[in-house]
């Protein structure tokens, strides 16, 4: 069975600028990327938030694709959370042999750094290669965000969809019924993915993990409409009785 992890995580903002102050107010380090104009949030277990301008070089990546890449395109329309890349602790051969074995088609992107692309929302875009993490990115944030917690997802062909996540990621995973309907769940690395049951399709939240004891969503109006909610560390949440000095 490969292991993948997450690496990438895709926003597209029709006001840049406007969306990293707001993210920067919300306690959060962002700063500018070299790629594609647009900013980065790293965060400290090793996934990247990337902001994108609404027209810019995604679009013209993508543009240059084929029928796979062109099919992410139309699917994205006017989302802001629009997808996620996973890293392969494995070689590309042999991520390659393992999308042909599952019968998953993909497409293979040129250049200094190959990726490879999937053609079915809600699986990830891409692949990219194993990258050293850039270390001279700010990783620790004002408010506690010390990493993802849980990709969500929605589909409203759940049973096909989770067999796809099957094939490509080797396990079964397994159903839960939550206040929202049925989902599936999977592992990541050290991180889930939850494919619940909807009439929308693609990725639709981002549970962030804070070191602070608190759990809830943060305001829309502040996250230019990205749906985020944080989940308190329980490792680090207060023990009953510390604050009385027992043991």
């Amino acid at each position: 069975m490969l292991e993948f992890r997450v690496s990438h995580i895709l926003l597209r903002f029709e006001n840049l600028e406007a969306a990293v102050q707001s993210f920067r107010d919300l306690g959060f380090a962002v700063v500018s990327s070299p790629h594609w104009g647009g900013a980065w949030i790293y965060l400290p277990d090793g996934v990247l938030l990337e902001f994108l301008p609404r027209q810019g070089g995604l679009e013209r990546f993508l543009a240059k694709g084929g029928e796979i890449l062109q099919s992410r395109l139309v699917q994205y329309k006017q989302r802001r959370l629009l997808d996620f890349c996973l890293t392969p602790k494995a070689s590309f051969a042999e991520l390659e042999a393992h999308l042909r074995a599952q019968d998953l088609s993909y497409e293979t992107l040129g250049g200094w750094c190959p990726h490879l692309a999937l053609p079915w929302f809600p699986l990830p875009l891409l692949f990219n290669p194993l990258m050293p993490q850039p270390i001279h990115l700010p990783s620790q944030h004002p408010n506690g965000v010390v990493g993802l917690h849980a990709l969500c997802l929605h589909t409203p062909n759940l049973l096909g969809q989770t067999l796809r996540f099957r094939r490509l990621l080797g396990q079964s995973g397994f159903f839960e019924n939550t206040a929202q309907g049925r989902r599936a769940v999977f592992t990541i690395g050290s991180h889930l993915l939850y494919l619940q049951t909807s009439i929308e399709e693609g990725l639709q939240t981002l549970i962030l993990r804070t070191r602070h004891p608190l759990e809830g969503g943060l305001d829309r109006a502040q996250t230019q409409g990205v749906a985020i909610y944080l989940l308190g560390d329980p490792i680090l949440e207060p023990v009953l009785g510390d604050e009385k000095g027992e043991r």
